[in-house]
């Protein structure tokens, strides 16, 4: 049991490190990414999304990841079947295999309401979730439940 709790804690702390030194990246030439195909495909993913309002390529210590602010229909938690679908469409349109997908979720109606994504992100195993923020999440081992990246046609 100590092993799992040390293992538990590593984990946390290494996905809080990693989201703490996240930093927005731009490719070589300087111009800003584009990542319309993945707001694309998450703005089709569920029907509680309104729109992305903020996403970005991430780089942290093991190497990128996407970081997404959503507009989702009410104030109330999301599902874990559209949270799964969400961090699906990610992971199937990101063009290079992201080590980490962060999301904040916010009520469409509201100026700042969060959504809490929490409980619905532990749902989602084998992956490994921790929070930050009110209600927002970061993901890790997405290849666990999704199957091995591939770069999207």
């Amino acid at each position: 049991m100590r092993l799992i709790s040390r293992r538990g804690a590593l984990l946390a702390l290494g996905t809080a490190t990693l989201a703490a030194c996240a930093r927005e990246e731009t490719p070589e030439d300087g111009k800003t990414m584009d990542l319309s195909g993945i707001n694309d495909a998450v703005e089709a993913s569920s029907p509680r999304v309104v729109s992305v309002t903020k996403s970005e390529r991430v780089v942290d210590g093991l190497g990128h990841g996407v970081s997404m602010e959503l507009r989702v229909d009410g104030a109330d938690a999301m599902s874990s079947e559209d949270l799964d679908a969400i961090v699906k469409a990610i992971w199937l349109s990101a063009p290079w295999e992201p080590n980490g997908i962060s999301l904040m979720a916010f009520a469409d109606d509201a100026e700042e309401e969060p959504v809490d994504l929490r409980a619905a992100a532990k749902e989602l195993t084998p992956t490994f979730s921790d929070s930050y923020g009110e209600g927002g999440i970061s993901m890790i081992a997405m290849q666990k439940r999704y199957g091995e990246w591939k770069k999207p046609a």
